[in-house]
């Protein structure tokens, strides 16, 4: 590539980033709704005709902020699982994470994570969500050995129910300016801790349970039996 090309595509990605950043705090100022891309053009420095040559619409745009969400919640669980602990512990690590992020976003961001799972749940994206499915998977497996994680059910299983009840809380909570997150959200640590946890008399770690193929690896697609 030419110099030139390369300072083009620098300044066009830098013109990308300027719109994502305006239409980030305009949608935190006063909601994605009442923002037009006229305010984004303006907020950006930009001509609207430079606005399209980037998103074909404001829901185009909003899709691309779902996906720095989902490189959020990837980064959390990932940082949950590094400093260590106990499965319960970094679960709560995890929700404590995403806590400070969501309350420290102000009241209009209700209104954007509300919006935020109206098109991931419309026009899901299976990469961004198996992406956060895999690092759930690993720091659930991290867990086994140390006897913290039953081996009765399927590690899938288990993924999904975490999964499930991070998206259950934080929809609850944009749909709720007075949802108690705070609360809810120790509390659903806790419950997914104990929720996962060996039964009574299912064995020492390492010992299959009767019916068990054994330990699970990860893979791309999800949970393979080892």
């Amino acid at each position: 590539m030419s110099r030139s090309g390369t300072r083009r595509g620098r300044r066009r990605l830098e013109t990308r980033q300027r719109i994502v950043t305006a239409a980030s705090e305009l949608f935190g100022e006063q909601g994605v709704r009442a923002t037009k891309v006229a305010d984004i053009c303006e907020s950006a420095d930009i001509s609207l005709q430079t606005f399209f040559n980037h998103f074909r619409s404001k829901d185009e745009l909003v899709r691309e902020l779902v996906g720095e969400g989902y490189d959020f919640v990837v980064a959390a669980i990932e940082e949950a699982h590094r400093e260590g602990g106990t499965t319960g512990e970094r679960f709560a690590r995890l929700f404590s994470r995403i806590l400070d992020a969501t309350t420290g976003a102000g009241p209009m961001h209700h209104e954007l994570l509300a919006e935020t799972f109206r098109i991931s749940q419309s026009d899901a994206d299976p990469q961004g969500e198996s992406r956060v499915q895999q690092a759930i998977g690993r720091l659930v497996m991290a867990g086994i050995p140390a006897g913290e994680v039953t081996r009765q059910h399927a590690l899938e299983d288990i993924v999904r129910l975490v999964y499930g009840a991070l998206n259950l809380l934080m929809f609850e909570w944009a749909n709720a300016p007075d949802y108690p997150i705070p609360e809810r959200s120790q509390r659903m640590a806790r419950l997914l801790a104990h929720a996962i946890a060996p039964a009574p008399g299912e064995g020492r770690p390492g010992r299959r349970p009767r019916g068990s193929r054994g330990p699970q690896r990860m893979s791309s697609r999800g949970m393979l039996p080892g």
